[in-house]
């Protein structure tokens, strides 16, 4: 009875132990698979405690009460595990919706038939009381049915235990060991159940079932909470959100700011109240929070010496496709914005006189004629050419001719509206486009910039001289071919003006 002694004292201690891991789960309900873990831990608990009075009892209707008794977790822990695995994994598929239904309905089904004396027949043969090694004990003959739920049981095992394996695969590296651990924790109690006859004839010892499920239980909890039970790790954690540059704040499911890193705190006031403010007054990062799809917002707020733009990226974290808070990354975009904005002046002016160079005027122009509203709106475009540059920069150098370019760039500003489109599409060439404006219009612009040229005079060395320009000028309705037309109109309106003589504007057709 010494072996039996021992059983009963392993199984106490085991047993205990269990209690002591069921309560380490209440705090965490929330967590995922938390719940079907506890239930997993029940059903062992039951299963191990009747087993233990199994053993205990001496008279054949104790040991059937008690060995009855035990199959309530016996049975159902396969469908509570698998569900357990199916909620860890987050697995959701209606397919295994159904089956993790049926899984248990049949556990139940079959407890209740152990139970139900007339149809004692359906699961066992004959149920008998013999003498064992350590005592007396029950030995069971199942009919094929109890085989069948027993082969079901097993596979239901091996379906979890394939899907954990697929979920580890798709893991990320961090994740990967504690899903390892989750798996080795499922897996004990599964191996010992087959091994433990092996063992027992090999070393005389019956290894109790309780300490099979505390091992695998042990495995399990540390893989699901290992950060928690860590104390380090949430000191790490905050150490390594504060040494962050980006900004780091989260919102639970009402959309209530709960925690931010020192970065976002120093951006935005300090304190965690000053973050919330700062949100609750931003409209539109308020909505990037409340609805469901992640966003990127860029926020201009005051600041001192200058305002700040800031780049937020809203990420929604959701768990069962219910969203249990959010995620915003806040990164000062200040410098980047200025550079960005100061890249595309570059790419846009002209160096020289500060106005649309080339590709950016056809570009605009093309937009503004393209657009729908524009159809059937009377428009000019003009060409302007420098006469004679080419003497100028040869007689008075380059530096001349850059005050005369940018001396004429003025005139045109004087002689357009705010609205015009003003751009230097070669070296002495200008164009203008101007929209809502008819033929008689568009020639006294051209007449303004003519008398603005006569007007001024430019210096070269001690000589004052003064400059013309040839100007081809095309005024029609917005078509549906847009720019290119008007452009080559101009340009055929431009050669017909230097070869008639220069200083002059000719309105197309000529």
């Amino acid at each position: 009875m010494a072996l039996s002694y021992a059983y009963i004292s392993i199984s106490v201690l085991a047993l205990a132990f269990l209690g002591f891991a069921f309560s380490v789960t209440i705090p965490r309900w929330r967590n995922r698979g938390s719940k079907e873990l506890a239930l997993m831990m029940v059903l062992m608990f039951v299963a191990s405690f009747c087993i233990l009075l199994e053993l205990i009892s001496k008279t054949y209707s104790g040991k059937l009460l008690w060995r009855n008794l035990s199959q309530i977790g016996l049975f159902i822990l396969p469908a509570s595990s698998f569900n357990f695995i199916m909620s860890y994994t987050e697995e959701d598929r209606t397919l295994f919706t159904y089956w993790r239904k049926i899984n248990f309905i049949y556990a139940i089904a079959c407890v209740i038939l152990i139970f139900t004396n007339d149809l004692h027949h359906l699961m066992r043969i004959s149920v008998e009381l013999v003498q064992k090694a350590d005592g007396p004990g029950l030995a069971v003959r199942q009919t094929l049915m109890g085989k069948i739920t027993v082969a079901l049981n097993t596979l239901m095992n091996v379906i979890a235990m394939v899907r954990l394996w697929v979920f580890m695969r798709n893991a990320s590296r961090g994740s990967r060991s504690q899903i390892i651990l989750v798996f080795i924790g499922f897996l004990i109690p599964i191996v010992s159940t087959y091994l433990s006859s092996a063992f027992q004839r090999v070393s005389g010892f019956n290894v109790p079932a309780s300490v099979s499920f505390l091992i695998g239980i042990c495995f399990i909890l540390f893989g699901m909470y290992r950060y928690d039970f860590l104390s380090t790790s949430p000191i790490a954690r905050d150490w390594a959100l504060d040494e962050m540059d980006i900004g780091i704040i989260f919102t639970d499911s009402k959309g209530i700011v709960v925690e931010c890193n020192a970065a976002a705190r120093n951006e935005f006031g300090g304190d965690l109240t000053a973050v919330r403010n700062i949100i609750a007054s931003n409209p539109q990062w308020q909505d990037a929070i409340s609805t469901w799809k992640d966003h990127e917002i860029e926020l201009s707020m005051p600041a001192s010496p200058v305002d700040k733009t800031f780049r937020i990226r809203v990420h929604h974290l959701t768990r069962k496709h219910n969203t249990v808070g959010t995620v915003s990354l806040v990164q000062d975009i200040t410098q980047e914005k200025a550079f960005r904005e100061n890249l595309m002046h570059r790419a846009e002016k002209d160096g020289m006189t500060q106005i649309l160079n080339r590709n950016a005027f056809e570009e605009k122009a093309q937009e503004l004629l393209e657009a729908p509203e524009r159809l059937g709106i009377s428009c000019s475009l003009f060409m302007l050419d420098i006469d004679d540059f080419k003497h100028i920069n040869d007689t008075f150098g380059h530096m001349v001719g850059d005050e005369v370019l940018k001396g004429i760039v003025g005139i045109l500003r004087t002689s357009c509206r705010e609205q015009d489109v003003l751009g230097r599409v070669g070296g002495d060439e200008f164009a203008i486009l101007v929209l809502d404006c008819d033929a008689s219009h568009s020639l006294n612009i051209a007449q303004r910039i003519h008398r603005g040229l006569a007007a001024i005079e430019f210096k070269g060395g001690d000589r004052l001289f003064h400059v013309s320009a040839s100007i081809g000028l095309i005024n029609q309705a917005v078509r549906v071919e847009g720019f290119k037309e008007l452009y080559d109109k101009a340009d055929q309106a431009l050669l017909q003006a230097k070869a008639a003589g220069k200083s002059r504007t000719v309105l197309f057709p000529g």
